[in-house]
């Protein structure tokens, strides 16, 4: 099954490095985004997006017991799932998100935070939020994190959320958690398949009668239905291959794709005696829908990468490419981009390669790294063949190599290498096996008192772009300890962490938490310039899209007085009185919210007599001055408290 890339970044607030060269912008944005769907798998989207999970409802069939579950979610607002491995219970468990309403898109929860401890408290829940936990892997601890759902499952009324937990199959559940286990079962596979490939838009193939009895016969074995996703997408791509071929020969094509597919690539290249046939259809692999001249170059310095010897032979005795192409079962495409006529053919070469060839692991990242470079690649070609490279080492759980290969890129300070280091983490973060490694990696990197202002910007995008659309919490902790470098404003980190928080009032006061502990060590540190930032009245008075503004909460209001007291306790007034003025001059007559503000900021200097003549000092250039002096007043006991305020 396939969809339309995601594009990390959504509306980038500064330019976009395109490559190398003088860069005249104060900023520089990175982005991470997956390869095209020429690239031979489907592309990796955002589990959980309003997008997906709608493109993802045109595809699914209702497992049995799906009614029961989300009954369950709907009146004790915990389902926890039991249900085989390849039966779909991870689209179940986020087609039960999609019908639940919320204020926000739907998230993971992690059963471990960045030091390795639990992560499953009730500070991970926000109100109204849809969450999914994932515990299917958790075997081996599942008696430990068992004893942690309570608690987790107590906040998720408090807060009036939804949890959907995935349980290891067959798990023994506590008494006081049956109530929330429901069992549910495989749909059927043909089902499945015939409502893909209707999503899919397959002319020719709307009935089941239309499908081969081959077809048939490996649905009767009860493949993962992950597969038989898989096996729809083969069929809508061999029917675009050969539109007048029919049924039999499309349904041929597909499972040859998906089962077989292996074989016929081990027996093709077995065929192709010649290095350099070899070599091209390596290339073609790696670069699926590039242009001639760009095979051309990259075949070619793969060759010498291996020190093939050269062809001696008169130029006008060589084959065209086109012939070479002919050969290795590839074509030009009317537009004039190259790709294998069989669907699946490039992934299942690449694998050829990588599982046969252990020999040349060290030669294809050389090869990799140089073709980069190559001035006649598209950015679409420098995506493929990292995301090339990236699938294989993540395949065969080579992810030094990767991580190695992007440090490279990283040390190198080019904007073409750059972004090749965004694409190579993104497919890390992105990979199910390797994501906390590298999300380690990125919070181990982030802490780096002195890391250069480009390799901020890259770890602000993987941090901003990747990690935030599945665990935002992580997200906040690495752009916050990015904002604090020196780099920080050079490299965007401020304003993405800015942007993350906004889009949640829980993350929002988990970052003033975080600044006020700082601010309480240190005032001077960098965590002053970042909460000016994200203690703005402009941050707090506006009203995003379906939410108040964030100075309503009551809870806000708390976490912005224990930041404000931290700051006057360890500063004076050269360090303060700017911020603060910019809040005085947002409490403008008659607004409500201007005078929230207010009673924030005297109340935190209330035990503190001189910071508080030097608020109303201040104050008298702004309209508030007569609000600020009753409230001073209350707060030396001049004046009796008024009735508290909702």
């Amino acid at each position: 099954m396939s969809e339309a890339a995601f594009t990390g970044v959504q509306n980038p607030s500064g330019p976009v490095n395109t490559g190398p060269g003088t860069q005249t912008n104060y900023v520089t944005i990175y982005h991470f985004h997956e390869a095209g769907t020429s690239f031979g798998r489907a592309p990796l989207p955002r589990p959980l997006s309003h997008d997906h999970l709608s493109w993802l409802g045109h595809r699914f069939v209702p497992p049995l017991g799906m009614r029961a579950a989300a009954a369950k979610l709907r009146s004790e607002r915990v389902v926890l799932i039991d249900a085989p491995p390849g039966s779909g219970r991870d689209t179940a468990a986020r087609m039960l998100l999609k019908e639940t309403p919320g204020p926000r898109t739907a998230r993971r929860l992690l059963p471990e935070d960045d030091n390795a401890g639990s992560a499953l408290s009730g500070d991970q829940v926000s109100d109204g939020d849809r969450l999914l936990l994932d515990l299917s892997d958790a075997r081996r601890g599942w008696e430990t994190l068992q004893g942690q759902l309570p608690g987790l499952v107590e906040s998720v009324r408090m807060h009036r959320a939804h949890l959907v937990v995935i349980l290891p199959h067959g798990a023994s559940v506590d008494d006081g958690l049956v109530v929330h286990r429901a069992v549910i079962e495989r749909p059927d596979a043909l089902r499945v398949l015939m409502r893909t490939i209707r999503a899919e838009d397959v002319p020719g193939l709307l009935s089941p009668d239309q499908l081969s009895p081959a077809v048939h016969t490996f649905l009767a074995g009860a493949p993962a239905l992950r597969e038989v996703g898989r096996l729809a997408r083969l069929l809508g791509e061999a029917r675009r291959a050969e539109p007048g071929a029919g049924p039999d020969r499309w349904s041929s094509v597909a499972l040859e794709g998906l089962i077989h597919l292996g074989e016929a690539v081990a027996d093709h290249v077995r065929k192709l005696s010649d290095g350099g046939q070899r070599a091209l259809l390596l290339t073609v692999a790696m670069l699926p829908g590039a242009r001639l001249a760009a095979l051309h170059h990259a075949r070619r310095l793969l060759l010498e990468a291996v020190r093939h010897p050269h062809d001696e032979r008169p130029v006008f005795e060589h084959e065209d490419l086109g012939e070479q192409l002919d050969r290795v079962d590839a074509a030009i495409r009317t537009d004039g981009y190259v790709e294998f006529r069989r669907p699946g053919f490039a992934v299942a070469i690449r694998d050829h390669f990588w599982s046969n060839r252990p020999d040349l692991w060290d030669v294809l990242r050389h090869w990799v790294d140089v073709c980069l470079r190559l001035p006649g690649l598209r950015h679409e070609d420098r995506d493929d063949l990292v995301a090339g490279f990236a699938e294989q080492t993540l395949r065969l759980d080579q992810h030094d190599h990767l991580l190695g290969l992007a440090r490279e890129w990283i040390q190198q300070n080019d904007g073409t290498l750059l972004q090749a280091a965004v694409q190579a983490l993104g497919h890390g973060l992105n990979d199910p096996r390797a994501g906390r490694s590298f999300r380690q990696f990125v919070y181990r990197w982030s802490l780096e008192p002195r890391i250069h202002a480009w390799t901020a910007q890259v770890l602000v995008a993987v941090s901003a772009d990747v990690i935030a659309t599945s665990h935002p919490d992580q997200a906040l902790v690495r752009l916050h300890h990015l904002a604090r470098g020196a780099h920080g404003p050079r490299s965007g980190a401020d304003d993405r962490l800015l942007r993350l928080a906004r889009t949640d009032g829980r993350l929002y006061r988990k970052l003033l938490d975080r600044l006020a502990l700082g601010l309480a060590r240190d005032v001077r540190q960098p965590d002053t310039r970042v909460f000016r930032t994200v203690a703005a009245s402009s941050v707090l008075l506006e009203a995003s899209t379906g939410s108040r503004p964030l100075i309503e909460d009551a809870r806000t209001r708390e976490t912005l007085l224990n930041a404000w007291r931290a700051v006057f306790a360890g500063s004076g007034p050269g360090d303060w009185l700017e911020p603060a003025e910019e809040w005085l001059a947002a409490a403008r007559p008659g607004d409500d919210l201007g005078q929230t503000l207010l009673e924030v900021l005297v109340g935190a200097a209330a035990h503190r007599p001189g910071a508080l003549d030097h608020l109303y000092v201040a104050s008298l250039r702004h309209p508030c001055a007569a609000r600020v002096r009753r409230l001073v007043d209350t707060a030396q006991g001049v004046l009796p408290a008024p009735a508290p305020r909702g």
